[in-house]
């Protein structure tokens, strides 16, 4: 039975690496690939991450990944563990080594419509159960957790999962069984209906989806290979690493070999639009600099994918864009903390001055998006676009609190004032490690200091577009700065002086 499940993939490889066979019979026969090891992808992603829907993710990358590089498998028969080991590389890019929590949230982010109508007790019971089966799996151990997974998420055979585990049969057999004492019957009919219903093979979604993007960015990247001028290509945005779904585009940036500027163009290929932005060799080169890091094209980088390159500095380039130095995260730590008391101010006037809950709503939803920078830079991962969620599985409870429980709660005075203490809370456990900078600054250099000589000595190295007083004026609220009026001359042949905002640290 495993040597017929062996041949049969061996067949289909075949058939998809042939290098005689047009297009369309390489694409069919990969999306059989697809529909057989679908289940199993995601159910091994959602054995490691605990969390449906970065499961999706991690198992829809891994089969962009496999068609890219399936020429590169010498042995057919080796392709369910080869696979196996692409989806456990996506597991780990997504979570970029951090552990993540028990319990999904994601559900709690993106509820399903309930099944009868509006009704949302049904909701609950729902998210209930998917939290007590994710939670269920979490306590086994990793290598029972992952048989588990895989056995009840579909009805492939213990061959079939001995294969894509790459151990015997009988080992297999053992860990389910331990499992299975492990877990009540009860627990174990709640495993096998959760994971049956988010299972990608219940409708064709799933495989038609990385089908049609597979053979769009085949198709695009074999003609751009052609062009002499092009010297690297970049896949960027969701196909690189996140769902797709069929009104995604592509994101492409296509770095040029002539020195000209920068140009963007919107293009089709196979149906599917394609945001090309081609860019020469100097600006890619600027944009992947340490100065940059912790900005968004450092995030727009690190979690992107480089297709190839003719060009060997373009590989190093690209390869320095995956961490984040230390003192870059900490100008932007400074960055995100500036944002964070600014939106914050505002929030509490719109409550206290003008009483206006839903405003002071608003500016708290600003606030929390600067906290969640702060949040997943604190723990030294790279933001994403989708920074809140990040900062939500990094930091369930706060987030829980200031976001989720406020968006889908009642705002009132109470629950406002609760989410500003909450808030508050947070920054003043975190100063040191926002502002540390400026006092340091202040102590090295001792006396006092102005606005304008402090934000001449810290905007260029924050990268604000703004000045920075708030900050200065937060913390002197806090009492960790003292401040004080500076003379100044408005102009050079100004008669009189005026006071500006000046500090100094005495700690």
């Amino acid at each position: 039975m495993e040597q017929q499940f062996l041949d049969e993939i061996s067949a289909l490889i075949a058939r998809a690496t042939a290098a005689q066979a047009a297009q369309i019979e390489k694409s069919q026969a990969f999306g059989e690939i697809v529909h057989r090891f679908q289940d199993l992808a995601f159910g091994c992603a959602y054995a490691v991450l605990g969390d449906f829907h970065l499961a999706e993710d991690a198992a829809q990358e891994a089969f962009l990944t496999a068609w890219r590089h399936l020429d590169q498998l010498r042995q057919p028969a080796a392709f369910p563990g080869w696979f196996k080991r692409i989806v456990l590389t996506q597991c780990n890019r997504l979570t970029r080594g951090k552990k993540l929590a028990l319990v999904s949230l994601d559900a709690i982010l993106d509820v399903p419509a309930p099944a009868n109508g509006d009704d949302p007790q049904w909701a609950v019971e729902q998210l209930e159960t998917e939290e007590s089966v994710a939670a269920a799996i979490q306590t086994l151990p990793e290598h029972e957790r992952m048989v588990t997974t895989l056995f009840y998420i579909s009805d492939y055979s213990q061959n079939e999962i001995a294969a894509f585990l790459e151990v015997p049969v009988t080992t297999v057999k053992k860990r389910l069984f331990n499992a299975r004492q492990r877990l009540r019957e009860r627990m174990l009919t709640m495993v096998r209906e959760t994971l049956h219903e988010k299972r990608p093979s219940r409708n064709e979604q799933f495989a038609d989806t990385v089908a049609l993007f597979n053979e769009a960015l085949e198709s695009f990247t074999a003609r751009v290979k052609q062009d002499r001028y092009i010297i690297a290509a970049i896949l960027c945005g969701s196909l690189s690493h996140d769902t797709v779904w069929r009104k995604s585009d592509i994101d492409l940036i296509l770095v040029s070999r002539e020195e000209k500027s920068s140009e963007s163009y919107c293009l089709v290929e196979n149906g599917v639009n394609i945001h090309a932005s081609v860019m020469p060799r100097s600006k890619f080169r600027q944009l992947t600099e340490g100065s940059l890091q912790g900005s968004f094209w450092h995030s727009y980088f690190s979690l992107s994918t480089l297709l190839y390159t003719t060009d060997d500095t373009i590989r190093a380039y690209y390869q320095n864009v995956q961490t984040v130095g230390a003192f870059d995260r900490q100008m932007q730590l400074m960055k995100a903390g500036g944002a964070a008391v600014a939106t914050l101010a505002k929030a509490e006037k719109w409550l206290y001055v003008r009483k206006d809950v839903s405003y002071s709503f608003l500016w708290i939803m600003y606030t929390i998006q600067a906290l969640a920078e702060i949040e997943v830079l604190s723990n030294s991962v790279v933001p994403s676009r989708e920074v809140i969620p990040q900062a939500v599985k990094l930091h369930p409870d706060f987030f829980g609190k200031v976001y989720l429980d406020l968006v889908h709660g009642p705002k009132t005075e109470e629950t406002i004032q609760q989410a500003l203490n909450l808030i508050n809370e947070y920054l003043d456990c975190k100063t040191v490690e926002l502002f540390g900078p400026v006092l340091t600054y202040l102590r090295d250099e001792g006396g006092v200091r102005s606005t304008t000589e402090l934000d001449h000595y810290f905007r260029k190295q924050v990268q604000a577009e703004w000045p920075l007083a708030n900050i200065y004026e937060w913390l002197a609220d806090k009492g960790i700065l003292q401040k004080v009026p500076n003379p100044v001359r408005l102009t050079q042949k100004s008669p009189v002086t005026v006071d500006e905002a000046a500090y100094y640290y005495d700690g």
